[in-house]
Parts: C-alpha cells; sequence; structure tokens
C-alpha cells in the first residue's frame, strides 16, 4: 500500500478521469521501512478508447520537512491567539495544554510557573493524575528522574518530556508531557 489513506488512489483516479493532469496534489504516503512522510506529486494518466486506463506517471516529492514547518508555525499562531484570548492565567494554561496535548498528540500534559524565589505560582495538568504528577521537587535533576520514573512506572507512560521554560538561564517554569506510546 503505498497511501495513508486507503481511499486516496480512487479520489487520485477520479480527478485524473476529470482533468487528465494532476499538479502538486499532497498526500501522506508508506515508505518501504514503514515510516510515513508527505509528497507532493505532479500525476498524469492515459486511457485507451474503453475508458480504460492505459497507464500513470507521476513525479514526486517528499515535503515532510515543509509539512512539519507549516504544522509549527501553525501552532506557534494558535499559540498565540490563545494568549491573546486570555487576562487571567489559569485559562490561559489550560488552553495552552489543550493545544500543547493536540499538537504532540499525547495523552497527558503539565506546566507549573515559577515565582520570583521559585515557589510554584501556578500549575495545570491534563491526562495525569495528581498524584503520579508531583511538581514540588520537579526542577532538580535528581527529582526529574524521579518524577519520571513514578509517571512511566505508575500510569504506563513510555514516552515522557520534561521541558524547562526558560529566559537566559533563568527558569520561569517547566512543561510535561507523556504518552503511552513509545518514541513519541
Amino acid at each position: 500500500r503505498l497511501y495513508v489513506d486507503s481511499d486516496r488512489f480512487k479520489e487520485i483516479n477520479l480527478l485524473l478521469r476529470k482533468r487528465k493532469e494532476i499538479i502538486a496534489l499532497e498526500s501522506r504516503v508508506c515508505r518501504k521501512d514503514g515510516s510515513i512522510i508527505w509528497i507532493s506529486e505532479n500525476i498524469r494518466g492515459s486511457w485507451d478508447s474503453e475508458d480504460k486506463i492505459r497507464w500513470y506517471e507521476s513525479m514526486a516529492e517528499d515535503i515532510t520537512k515543509r509539512k512539519q514547518m507549516e504544522k509549527e508555525l501553525q501552532v506557534s499562531h494558535t499559540f498565540l491567539q490563545v494568549t491573546n484570548l486570555h487576562t487571567e492565567l489559569e485559562p490561559l494554561l489550560k488552553d495552552y495544554l489543550t493545544e500543547l496535548k493536540d499538537f504532540t498528540s499525547c495523552e497527558a500534559a503539565g506546566i507549573v510557573i515559577l515565582g520570583e524565589k521559585g515557589a510554584i505560582q501556578h500549575q495545570m495538568v491534563e491526562g495525569f493524575t495528581r498524584d503520579i504528577f508531583d511538581f514540588k521537587p520537579l526542577l532538580s535533576f535528581e527529582s526529574n528522574i524521579d518524577m519520571c520514573t513514578r509517571v512511566i512506572e505508575g500510569a504506563g507512560y513510555e514516552s515522557i518530556a520534561l521541558v524547562p521554560i526558560r529566559t537566559g538561564k533563568i527558569i520561569l517554569g517547566l512543561v510535561a508531557i507523556a504518552d503511552p506510546h513509545e518514541n513519541m
């Protein structure tokens, strides 16, 4: 199977019958190694007098990096829109977590914002249980490892990322995401 979407070939066939040529059609396809990439392809076909396909000709270009950059740009734009919608921090953090989970496709996300002296000012969690996701000792190396172990063993997560929120060398907070699937 070439196309990730099982109906994609049918759609292409219908388009070709109408137009005889398709320019810059974007599709997700499976590579031989099983990985999925985005391609942009130009396709043309030829039919015989009985309207049966004689041949297809296609030229494809891998556009996976471009699609990833477009997605990242869209996410940045969405985060800016979310930021402009709120005047209070709690609803802002909630919407940030929703967008973060959507962008990463991870099941769980959490965010902590520190005050001036490193005390937790705000925290929000979606998908984690409170007992597994304890922010209090989070910002030291040893406690991050302990927290990762708690999250992975306690909730069955295979992938976890802890990302500090920084300005220069100052840590303002932390974002955490986790998912039960490997290599998220």
